[in-house]
């Protein structure tokens, strides 16, 4: 169905995200009754063709209608923003401005996404007058809704946060509501500093975590001259799934691996990046062949589907010529000279490449819902993943949780190893614990006396 009106609103969106002009941008996004007659257009449209919540082509719409921000293969693509304006133009469908409890809800959601996408180097300052414009709209509603307690009584057996605070004492829902704007920025602020740390000139890390591709501003920098060339292939391999290529740039004998062992990452990338690999695979079959759910059940992915492809790759992978000539300073020392140990020869058959089986499948998936990446369980008996919770929002969003933020959530300061000398607190009694560093210079064999 058309949608001539909502066509032009994202055409106006996108002139704007070009332009990175904030304030207009917040000047745009208007949730607030009354709607101007343009707003009530749009949502006539959206509610005759995007009436279900679950419908996933909206997410599809808006990628297309903004090509400055949804990159395409681009790894500096803005995908948070995607995400908020499915949120803020389901929130202008569903609404009901009598219903101001639920109002309150769906706008709290609308402003946590936000905040989200406030939290790209390159992008975020564009959206920080909508930040600042939903949050005052938040407040102007908690403070109206908290003058009349018979409307909201029941968030305190329904919400454990609201009502009382770890002391005891009363949190009104004004406050209540801040605490969420608070808890949002400061998570914002976490993902920006994460962010601030880069790869130096010389390919080593410094501070980079698991999760986050290097920003375009990041590889714009002096000290990251050479860099794009060797990561942006890799990191997109990454969001694409592409297993083949993942393994092609890692492989022994590719000039990439090469650089990459030099610096001594090739090891951690091969066996960190993979698992993120993973969950980009599964999460691209769920959206091109999943079970998008429905009321009575949950979104599914079937593990045939991921079982067909993974055996394709593997197939691929191993009709493709071997890495012989990529670069004359490896040596491949374990190359087969045809030599077989007497005594076992015979017990090996030479069957070609093994091939995935579905347990492989059953064990990939149940790594990724153990390490956070995917969010549902695992139906045994249907051999399928099954996303969780999907009434909350959009199952690609509920079922692959965003990967910086699940690594994060979990980090801390501990670096396992790491022996430290213990703080002398002047005492001399000999005692020895756990973690302190043992002077070993003047010791003698056990047996030998003093003389």
């Amino acid at each position: 169905m058309a949608t001539p009106t909502l066509s032009r609103f994202f055409g106006e969106i996108d002139a704007i995200l070009q332009a990175k002009d904030g304030e207009k941008l917040s000047q745009y996004l208007i949730l607030e009754p009354p709607l101007p007659d343009l707003y009530q257009q749009i949502v006539i449209e959206l509610k005759q063709t995007y009436a279900s919540e679950k419908d996933s082509s909206l997410e599809a719409t808006c990628q297309k209608a903004l090509p400055s921000i949804a990159g395409g293969e681009d790894v500096g693509s803005w995908y948070p923003f995607i995400a908020f304006m499915v949120q803020y133009l389901r929130f202008l469908k569903d609404v009901d401005p009598e219903q101001l409890v639920d109002t309150h809800e769906m706008l709290k959601s609308v402003l946590s996404q936000c905040i989200l996408a406030l939290s790209d180097n390159t992008w975020g300052i564009v959206i920080l007058p909508t930040v600042i414009s939903l949050s005052q709209t938040l407040t102007r509603l908690a403070v109206g809704l908290d003058k009349r307690p018979e409307l909201i009584q029941h968030l305190a057996k329904r919400e454990p946060g609201f009502g009382s605070d770890e002391a005891g004492e009363k949190v009104t829902l004004v406050e209540n509501s801040a605490n969420t704007i608070r808890q949002a920025f400061n998570k914002c602020l976490s993902e920006r500093s994460g962010n601030a740390s880069g790869v130096s000139v010389d390919g080593k890390p410094e501070g980079r975590r698991i999760g986050r591709f290097p920003s375009t501003t990041l590889l714009q920098r002096e000290e990251a001259k050479g860099l794009p060339e060797k990561f942006l292939p890799l990191c997109r391999a990454i969001s694409k799934g592409d297993l083949f290529t993942f393994r092609s740039l890692l492989a022994p004998g590719s000039p990439s691996a090469l650089w990459f062992l030099q610096k001594r990452i090739l090891l951690q990338l091969q066996n960190r990046c993979e698992v993120l690999l993973w969950r980009s695979l599964i999460r691209k079959i769920f959206l091109l062949n999943g079970n998008q759910g429905d009321d009575n059940a949950s979104p599914t992915v079937d593990f045939q589907d991921i079982l067909v492809l993974l055996t394709y790759f593997e197939t691929m992978w191993w009709e493709m010529p071997a890495h012989d000539g990529d670069n004359e300073d490896y040596e491949d020392e374990d190359e087969d000279d045809g030599f077989v140990d007497p005594d076992l020869a015979g017990m090996v058959e030479d069957d070609g490449p093994e091939m995935p089986t579905m347990m492989e499948v059953e064990s990939i998936i149940s790594s990724l819902l153990a390490q956070g990446f995917l969010h549902g369980f695992i139906a045994k008996g249907l051999s399928k993943f099954a996303i969780r919770g999907a009434k909350n929002g959009p199952a690609q969003q509920v079922g692959f949780p965003n990967v910086w933020l699940t690594v994060s959530s979990r980090a801390d300061d501990e670096v396992p190893g790491w022996v430290k000398d213990r703080k002398s607190n002047g005492s001399s009694n000999g005692n020895v614990g756990g973690g302190m560093v043992i002077n070993l210079s003047g010791a003698r064999p056990v047996g030998v006396g003093s003389g």
